[in-house]
């Protein structure tokens, strides 16, 4: 399931890194797109990841934001689009700023 990515290689690293960048994007009083943020929910569900709606609506707005876009359609794999951001802010390509400040500081703890 992770071996394709490059930074999150099990449920520690994917849960680390959402809640990591939960924290620094923050959440919204609305849900933008309720159904997708229920199937990004069972995406992570798949992957040992247990989130809620709020956490799924915070993390693809950040993505969406990352692609500089209003709201990206959802990837087969919403992991791997963690991945995407995660690589982004690890190589300092991240487009935003309130998630620059998590290059290098996220780390598992199991």
């Amino acid at each position: 399931m992770f071996e394709q990515n490059t930074i999150i290689k099990s449920s520690a690293d994917a849960e680390a890194w959402l809640r990591a960048v939960v924290e620094a994007y923050g959440s919204f009083d609305v849900v933008s797109f309720p159904v997708d943020c229920a199937e990004i929910v069972e995406h992570f569900a798949r992957a040992g990841v247990a989130i809620t709606i709020n956490d799924a609506n915070s993390f693809w707005n950040a993505h969406s934001d990352n692609q500089q876009s209003g709201w990206v359609t959802l990837a087969t794999d919403c992991v791997a689009a963690l991945d995407w951001l995660v690589e982004d802010i690890e190589s300092g390509a991240c487009q935003v700023s309130s998630l620059k400040p998590l290059r290098g500081t996220v780390r598992v703890t199991n």
